[in-house]
């Protein structure tokens, strides 16, 4: 992986340049872990995190009429999610928040996904999710102690014969991997709609 630095404008080109992720967890290409590198590594990612519970709440954002999103108390980190009302429709905020005392990474896979934008199909119809402007898509990140991250995205719906939103629930995961310098997971984060 090809190392980033930040860069400050100065005169003097010999000035040692600080690098962005200076003092950080190792992200999971620099951990030793034992799929690849046998049983002796210090760090196992543990895939497949399943969720303690499901939170649902009703909400007015029409046509949505209910949120349910998963929760990991296996993690010191909160998930939350909600819809609002946005100008083209439906707007769903996801929070991760760090709710312990030492640093997480986190990284997003690159491709679709639900924060980042994706889709969901239920018979004829299809829900797209596209990313706001504001907050900025999820992506790789590091949460210090007490900080979260805010990703939004637009819902709208492409139907068959019948326009409009049918009803039924609209589910999208988002994947995530987090880890510190002790531990790693690797799990799906879900989101569903109810129409």
């Amino acid at each position: 992986m090809r190392k980033r630095s930040l860069r400050t404008p100065n005169a003097d080109r010999g000035t040692p340049q600080t690098p962005v992720d200076a003092g950080l967890p190792a992200t999971p290409d620099r951990v030793r872990l034992p799929t690849e590198h046998g049983s002796s590594a210090s760090t196992a990612l543990d895939s497949g995190l399943e969720p303690t519970e499901s939170v649902t709440r009703r909400v007015d954002a029409d046509p949505v009429t209910a949120l349910r999103y998963q929760e990991f108390g296996a993690l010191p980190l909160t998930h939350v999610a909600t819809v609002s009302t946005g100008d083209a429709g439906p707007r769903v905020i996801a929070t991760l928040a760090n709710d312990s005392g030492e640093t997480w990474a986190y990284r997003v896979p690159k491709g679709p996904a639900p924060f980042a934008g994706g889709r969901a199909t239920l018979g004829d119809a299809e829900v797209r999710l596209a990313p706001d402007e504001e907050p900025a898509p999820l992506t790789d990140g590091v949460l210090h102690p007490g900080e979260s991250i805010h990703s939004a995205v637009s819902a709208s719906a492409l139907t068959g014969a019948e326009p409009g939103w049918p009803e039924g629930e609209y589910r999208f995961q988002q994947p995530l991997t987090v880890w510190t310098d002790e531990r790693a997971h690797s799990y799906n984060w879900r989101v569903t709609l109810r129409v």
